[in-house]
């Protein structure tokens, strides 16, 4: 009677719950992005999914130190267990490093002092507890949970003109605008957008104040968190994107200044072309007309004379005739 190996217990409950954890993973993200799943409720999901993932890969590892030790079967199952948890912890993966290497802050502004401040969003964060402070400077004792400073963006445009960059630059981004107040009067303008993170769909406030002149503007831009405790350097990452997206619109409008001068400089070249050639034939014209009359005045005399020696040579020849024929009577008398 021939004995098949046991097969492994572990490496069958690593499996399932691998595949547990990987389908409660897709399904929160597909119901979090598409069918409107709270994000508190989604991100206690998603950790109980990452646990379950840890747990899956050490009863996978268990199984596989059984399988050498006493040759059981099940390796291809605990390997399945083991790829399927890497699929869910790919993410938490990828982000650890940043959750050490990056500040400890939610917040990011480019003005510490006086930060843009949000309007109509500070409503909608006040719901899920999180409130806003209008201005408020981080000091040395909260320097990890403080916002993080960066440097503000000038741009040699008007309000008016930067205004509408900025809110073009975000539209081409893909956040979505709340609000949006053109600078009139001397007073500021304002943008408010969220952006939500690609995988997981975790939203963010962006708050974007445009002051200035007619031949330069300030962009100072706040970005929060709306429900992490870190940002893992999201939130400088936004404000970075926004400012690169701003300075190539600044760049392809320069662009386009350049192109439209150059060919106004191409159609003034041309109209002196066409006009150089019309005063020449203008000239050309009346240089023909003055030869005209210098050879009409020319002409008339010489005509004259030539009709004079016509009249005087058929006077003569008239005369030649009578005495001819005065000679020709008198011989035949």
């Amino acid at each position: 009677m021939r004995v098949y190996p046991q097969m492994s217990s572990a490496a069958t409950w690593s499996r399932r719950i691998a595949l547990l954890t990987l389908q409660l993973f897709v399904l929160t993200i597909l119901l979090h992005q598409f069918a409107g799943l709270s994000t508190p409720v989604a991100m206690r999901v998603f950790g109980i999914a990452v646990l379950g993932a840890v747990i899956a890969v050490a009863l996978a590892l268990v199984a596989l130190w059984r399988i050498w030790q006493d040759g059981s079967r099940g390796s291809r199952r605990a390997l399945a267990a083991i790829f399927a948890a890497a699929l869910v912890l790919a993410g938490p993966a990828w982000s650890l490093p940043k959750l050490f290497l990056e500040p400890g802050v939610t917040e990011v502004t480019t003005d510490a002092t006086a930060p843009p401040a949000f309007r109509e969003l500070a409503k909608v964060r006040a719901d899920v507890a999180r409130q806003v402070q209008a201005a408020a400077a981080p000091s040395p004792d909260s320097a990890t949970t403080g916002p993080l400073t960066m440097k503000p963006l000038t741009v040699e445009r008007s309000a008016e003109e930067t205004f509408s960059l900025v809110r073009e630059s975000i539209d081409e981004l893909g956040w979505s605008i709340v609000s949006a107040t053109p600078p009139a009067d001397g007073q500021a303008g304002y943008i408010e957008a969220t952006d939500r993170s690609l995988l997981f769909g975790i939203t963010g406030d962006v708050a974007v104040r445009i002051r200035g002149g007619q031949s330069r503007a300030r962009v100072d831009v706040r970005s929060a968190s709306r429900y992490v405790e870190h940002d893992l350097g999201g939130n400088a990452e936004r404000v970075s994107s926004l400012f690169q997206q701003v300075e190539s619109a600044v760049a392809r409008l320069e662009k386009n200044e350049e192109i439209a001068r150059l060919a106004r400089l191409r159609a003034e070249r041309a109209k002196r072309i066409r006009e150089a050639r019309e005063a020449k034939a203008r000239r050309e014209k009346r240089q023909k007309q003055a030869y005209d009359t210098v050879s009409r005045q020319w002409r008339a005399p010489s005509a004259q004379r030539n009709r004079s020696r016509s009249r005087r040579s058929r006077r003569s020849q008239r005369q030649r005739t009578q005495e001819l024929r005065q000679f020709w009577e008198s011989m035949q008398r």
